[in-house]
């Protein structure tokens, strides 16, 4: 009896999984998508890059209400990448587009709100994992921003006594503080930190 309803459940199990490949309408339509974020509201122009297979098969930005639509676009399994400068950089992947009227929601964090989970990271003594979440911040080179994430590296390899690493960190802020406008910037703390290692 045991060995039937393993039977049974392993046939239901591999119908109801290659029910979900089979695209549910035909031709083409607008595979629409919102963009929020943290704090759940619209982001605008953002870049959407629109992938089938490792392949970019569309690209569309976002308007004003946070709306992207990639237009003729087939049933079926995508992956869809975001990008943003001041925002993370995030890729979805498996998004099964098989319902004309759905809308899929997706959820970016802005660099304030990556930074401040940073803060709670370091706090915690997780460095790699702040590391990594500053890894994901889209930016322009030379701005506040790019000396902000720059600085943050280079405590978070001071912490985890990469000399090297943070070394070659603080050697960008230097250079990256003459280029940048706002020049109200001390370097004393982590150049106090980085000769102690």
């Amino acid at each position: 009896m045991r060995k039937i309803c393993n039977l049974l459940l392993t046939i239901f199990v591999f119908l109801l999984l290659s029910c979900s490949s089979i695209p549910k309408f035909s031709g083409k339509a607008k595979l629409c998508c919102f963009l929020i974020d943290e704090n759940d509201y619209p982001i605008k122009n953002c870049l959407g890059e629109l992938r089938k297979n490792n392949i970019v098969i569309g690209k569309s930005y976002s308007n004003d209400k946070g709306l992207l639509v990639f237009d003729d676009t087939d049933s079926g399994k995508y992956e869809i990448s975001f990008s943003k400068i001041g925002y993370e950089e995030k890729t979805y992947t498996d998004v099964f587009f098989s319902d004309k009227g759905k809308v899929f929601c997706f959820k970016l964090n802005s660099a304030k709100e990556i930074i401040n989970k940073v803060n709670v990271l370091y706090s915690e003594k997780k460095f790699n994992e702040g590391l990594s979440l500053l890894n994901k911040i889209n930016f322009e080179k030379n701005t506040s921003l790019d000396l902000l994430i720059t600085t943050y590296n280079t405590y978070g390899f001071i912490e985890l006594n990469d000399k090297k690493s943070a070394t070659k960190e603080f050697s960008k802020i230097k250079k990256k503080i003459k280029k940048v406008k706002d020049k109200d910037y001390d370097l004393c703390i982590l150049e106090k930190k980085l000769e102690e290692l």
